[in-house]
């Protein structure tokens, strides 16, 4: 049977920035995307979720050197914190714009029922429903503590829009492709896959001919830069324009 190219996907702290020899090994077992539970920006925020450990170092450092060994940081973000206010929204567009991510995922707070934050969000009257719908994305349960609920939805969806836009999205994935540095030796005479060549084909047939013109633009755009910034990343920048296409898709159904 025949090995197929295997990648590989974990959830980590963004601590896993501070070791590059544990990065190298990461590229090296090709791991492709690492998901960091970022979470916000706002220090206040941080201490209040627990995560001291992305206080200590400089988190947008951390990104850039996790790029530069040809990872994906998967950025998980939340907004909707009693310290969020209306010039967070600016700051989280500013850390993806900075760090050049090219995959954010922005969630909005929610409480779920017998949680700790679902109880004192309760005794403070700040529920909406007695539970909240399981949507992250859609919906939240919350009433906000520095801005109206509705506001906070609309910034959200506004927020989503400028990072997937077609063209901030273009700009941030040549950023990306620019800053990897390091590029393992190990997989120089894999054999191809056949499934995986047709599973391509597919993809790229639907993004040329049954695509909105905007997102087949990004597509033929991404792949002639990418050729240009190095052929090595093509293989990369493939795998993220199609995901890409699912964030485009969210993106339009907020309108």
């Amino acid at each position: 049977m025949q090995n197929r190219p295997l990648s590989f996907s974990t959830q980590i702290t963004v601590q896993v920035g501070d070791d590059i020899d544990l990065l190298k090994m990461f590229a090296d077992a090709r791991f492709s995307v690492l998901f960091l539970r970022v979470e916000t920006v706002r220090e206040e925020s941080l201490n209040e979720v627990n995560k001291f450990h992305n206080l200590n170092r400089d988190i947008r450092e951390r990104i850039k050197r996790i790029s530069e060994y040809g990872i994906v940081p998967f950025l998980g973000l939340i907004v909707g914190f009693d310290h969020d206010d209306l010039s967070l929204f600016d700051e989280l567009y500013d850390l993806i714009d900075g760090t050049a991510s090219p995959i954010a995922g922005i969630s909005l707070l929610n409480a779920p029922r017998n949680t700790p934050l679902f109880k004192r969000l309760e005794k403070e009257g700040r529920l909406v429903g007695d539970d909240f719908s399981g949507e992250w994305q859609f919906h939240t349960n919350i009433i906000p503590k520095q801005m109206d609920r509705e506001l906070l939805l609309k910034k959200y969806r506004e927020l989503y829009k400028r990072i997937y836009g077609p063209a901030f999205f273009n700009r941030r994935i040549n950023q990306w492709l620019s800053r990897v540095d390091y590029f393992t030796d190990l997989y120089h005479n894999r054999k191809g896959d056949v499934r995986q060549i047709y599973n391509m084909i597919k993809i790229i047939k639907f993004l040329l001919f049954k695509a909105d013109p905007a997102l087949r633009s990004v597509f033929v755009k991404n792949m002639i830069e990418t050729h240009k910034i190095n052929p090595l990343l093509m293989r990369r920048a493939f795998t993220l324009l199609a995901q890409y296409r699912h964030f485009y898709d969210f993106m339009m159904e907020l309108d």
